[in-house]
């Protein structure tokens, strides 16, 4: 997974440049792209990298301005949902054993 740097973005052009994401934002909108909606494209370049535990939160205080945090609840859950799998395929060893 592609760590990011949390914090306040002024555009999705900003985000990219401090991620160096340009390759990637290239790829997903074309070459010279612009930024427009620019939360909808950091939520796209965020799936695209498979960055799957940032989330982009709109800055209320802002007009323009919006944050990138990284979401320890969705790392837990998706750990524990991996757990849960090896648990089920367990239990369906066992009972294929067991009959």
């Amino acid at each position: 997974m592609r760590n990011l740097k949390e914090e306040t973005y002024g555009s999705a052009k900003h985000f990219v440049s401090v991620n160096g994401l340009e390759k990637e934002a290239e790829s997903l909108f074309g070459k010279g792209w612009e930024s427009e909606c620019d939360i909808e494209q950091v939520e796209g370049l965020i799936t695209l990298i498979d960055a799957k535990f940032y989330e982009v939160k709109d800055d209320e205080s802002s007009d323009y301005d919006f944050d990138v945090v990284f979401n320890e609840d969705l790392k837990r859950i998706s750990e524990l949902e991996g757990q849960i799998e090896i648990l089920q395929k367990r239990v369906e060893t066992l009972n294929n054993i067991k009959n």
